[in-house]
Formats: structure tokens, sequence, C-alpha cells
């Protein structure tokens, strides 16, 4: 059984299945520049993953860069119109 590698700002003992996949693809797109946009079900962890995949690149860089559009917003926008 391989090891999972828990990332720096992970603040539990081991991802959920899906997050560390989510964080190394986060990861990856934030470092080309690119945007990416992720939908997975209530409770998989979205908001941690993301945190934990942008901070340790933003310490780098000595930059807070963190960004999230929740889909319930959209949800309120659209009920309004």
């Amino acid at each position: 059984m391989s090891e999972t590698r828990v990332p720096k700002y992970f603040p539990y003992r081991a991802p959920r299945p899906g997050q560390l996949a989510l964080i190394e693809a986060i990861q990856e797109e934030f470092s080309k520049g690119n945007h990416l946009c992720v939908e997975a079900v209530n409770g998989f962890g979205k908001t941690i993953a993301s945190l934990s995949a942008v901070l340790p690149l933003s310490e780098q860089l000595n930059h807070p860069s963190y960004r999230v559009h929740l889909y319930r917003k959209f949800c309120h926008l659209y009920s309004e119109a």
C-alpha cells in the first residue's frame, strides 16, 4: 500500500478519495496561469482542497491568491431574474 503525501496546508490526516487529485490539478493549472472549473458533490472538500493547493504556491510567490465562485450565488441571481 502506497503512502499518501498530505499537502502542507491540508488540515486533516488524510485526503478523501479524489481530493489529492484535485489538489494536484489545481496546482498544475495555477502554475501555468490557467483557470480551472471544479464540480463535485456537497461535502467533497472542494474549498479545503483549493486552499491546500494554492496556499503553498502563494507562499512561494509571496502573494495571496484565492478565488472561489460558488454555484449557489448563480442560483440566487437566476431566481431573482
